[in-house]
């Protein structure tokens, strides 16, 4: 393995070390989709209610489908001759571009790790846009982005390229569940968090 497998390999364990130490949970999560009851009176809500094989279909296997692709880069990194059955774009495997890709990973695991800690320090207090949350809504989920994008400097891939489109459209989702229940118990000072942060940055969107 080359040092930037290696850094791949470093990037992976990073999100292993953050989902055991920095993770927090999530009204809209596949696993409280399915297993807690539909009893809420908003998206989430109506989401759980939905039958089992909806909730596959929409839910389960649209998740697993993006972990897949999102393991893409690490397969490459550590399977001796994965690349090149990965459909590499060749034009774009030059050292400029993956130190730039490099960058971006690190400053995406820096965003979403510094993301979740602000947010476990914000629980149960009342929302404020304080820290990363006073550009971003998502500050961790725009990391995740950075992260992918790096990575697809890194190992470009046209497969894990085009795994990014349904990996947002996935992520966007989850987003809008989970805002429908923060929205719904947040009141008033969560309507004026949405109004003054954007969801994920540049434009307000409500």
């Amino acid at each position: 393995m080359t040092a930037i497998d290696w850094f791949v390999v470093a990037a992976y364990a990073s999100l292993v070390v953050e989902m055991l130490w920095f993770a927090v949970p999530s009204e809209a999560s596949t696993l409280q989709l399915f297993t807690r009851p539909g009893d809420d009176d908003d998206a989430v809500g109506h989401a759980r209610g939905r039958s089992i094989g909806a909730k596959i279909l929409g839910y389960l296997l649209p998740t697993a489908i993006g972990v897949a692709a999102f393991c893409i880069p690490l397969a490459a990194a550590t399977i001796p001759g994965a690349f090149e059955r990965l459909l590499p774009i060749g034009a774009l495997v030059h050292p400029v571009a993956r130190g730039v890709g490099v960058v971006l990973v690190v400053a995406g695991r820096v965003i979403t790790v510094t993301a979740m800690r602000q947010l476990r320090g914000r629980a149960g207090k009342d929302v404020e846009a304080t820290g990363l949350f006073a550009w971003s809504r998502n500050p961790g989920l725009v990391g995740m982005y950075v992260l992918y994008a790096g990575l697809v400097l890194i190992v470009p891939s046209a497969l894990f390229i085009a795994a990014f489109v349904p990996y947002v459209w996935n992520m966007d989702r989850r987003v809008r569940l989970e805002e429908s229940h923060l929205a719904r118990i947040g009141g008033e000072p969560y309507a004026r968090y949405r109004r003054e942060v954007p969801r994920y940055v540049g434009t307000r969107s409500r």
